[in-house]
């Protein structure tokens, strides 16, 4: 029921936006009574934060799926782990349109939970792993978490811009690419 709901929340925020997503409106569109979604979200923001902690789930499942089964060269898995982060960022963007950056709103106000915090700390760790065990040369603990940190806001950063733009998916392989050398030099992947 609960990912019932959850799917019923994505349909309405791509084609009603934010101004007409309501709890009324959501359990119409999943088929409910008001009462029994209540039962499980007490709030637009509750499933608006479940939405996005669904995605997180997901995401890190995907990065640590890539992480876990890479057997290619560190650019390769590299490459992977953007490919998607960008593909997935473009296809949210093109079935939500505007009502991505409403879920963003609802995140600044404060809905995103200490578990989102603590998924995102494990994704950053392992994906830590992986540069500390694929550079070419030493660097100190304080240059490689900038390096981290300095990847993921890039790749996250370039993803929302270019999911902005409603790239062509020849578009989307160039930034892959592109992203991925850029990135791959800096962390010094062979």
């Amino acid at each position: 029921m609960r990912a019932r709901i959850l799917d019923a929340s994505q349909r309405v925020l791509r084609d009603d936006g934010a101004l007409g997503f309501t709890t009324t409106r959501v359990a119409e569109e999943a088929g409910i009574s008001g009462g029994s979604l209540y039962q499980y979200f007490p709030n637009k923001h509750a499933l608006v934060a479940a939405l996005h902690q669904r995605d997180v789930d997901d995401g890190a499942a995907h990065v640590m799926a890539i992480l876990d089964t890479a057997s290619g060269s560190p650019r390769q898995t590299l490459r992977g782990i953007v490919s998607w982060f960008f593909e997935t960022e473009v296809e949210e963007a093109a079935t939500l349109g505007a009502a991505t950056g409403d879920i963003e709103v609802f995140l600044r106000d404060g809905v995103a939970t200490a578990a989102d915090a603590d998924r995102i700390a494990r994704a950053v760790r392992a994906f830590g792993e992986f540069v500390e065990t694929s550079r070419s040369v030493t660097v100190t603990p304080a240059e490689h978490e900038h390096s981290v940190r300095f990847a993921m806001v890039t790749i996250e950063s370039i993803g929302k811009a270019l999911a902005a733009r409603q790239p062509s998916a020849t578009e989307v392989r160039r930034w892959v690419d592109d992203t991925t050398s850029m990135l791959a030099d800096h962390l010094t992947f062979e």
